[in-house]
């Protein structure tokens, strides 16, 4: 997909007319689930969740709480097929510092996880047992029963906030080095 809107109907357009509609969606982040049967869209109003076979919109959030007001999602994820979202982006425009776990079934925010030194999150990557949260120069990894920071991890810079993990197995994260063009895979129980 490229930079596209998304109609008031659900169907991704891949023209950009940004213009001064109000009713144009913008998406701002793409993920696909761990069992790549679903995608999660973050969007300047919320979010919307696809299934792929078929391709139907399965979920829409366009007023996420407290406020119940319109919010852009900056970065979003989806754990398997639950309708819990790590989101961040939903701080009326500046920049989020913080990650809040979404319960769609619920209709609430369930969780919070804040960046030390009030670091913008830039990618938020997510599997049953663990989160990692990607900042410029940092990559934070919070277990997730109990919600506590397990590893911390420098890296070069990192605008776009580059990070991975494999859903099976023992958690590692891939992302960028601390030199240019490196690659650091950390493992569970590394020292950094």
């Amino acid at each position: 997909l490229s930079p596209g809107v998304m109609s008031s109907d659900g169907a991704i357009r891949s023209d950009d007319p940004r213009g001064d509609d109000p009713d144009n969606t913008f998406i701002s982040h793409i993920a696909i689930n761990q069992l790549q049967t679903c995608f999660v869209c973050g969007t300047t109003k919320g979010y919307r969740v696809y299934t792929l076979d078929p391709l139907v919109e399965f979920s829409k959030q366009e007023r996420l709480p407290p406020a119940k007001e319109l919010r852009a999602v900056d970065s979003i994820c989806m754990l398997n097929k639950t309708q819990i979202f790590p989101v961040t982006g939903c701080d009326g425009g500046r920049p989020d510092c913080r990650v809040r776990i979404f319960d769609d079934r619920r209709g609430m925010f369930i969780g919070e996880m804040r960046t030390p030194s009030g670091q913008e999150v830039l990618g938020i990557v997510m599997r049953r047992d663990v989160i990692a949260v990607a900042c410029e120069y940092n990559v934070y990894v919070w277990s997730t029963q109990p919600v506590v920071i397990v590893a911390h991890i420098e890296t070069t810079a990192n605008p776009r906030g580059l990070c991975c993990m494999p859903q099976d197995g023992p958690w590692r994260v891939m992302c960028p080095g601390q030199n240019q063009g490196t690659v650091r895979i950390y493992s569970r129980g590394d020292t950094c």
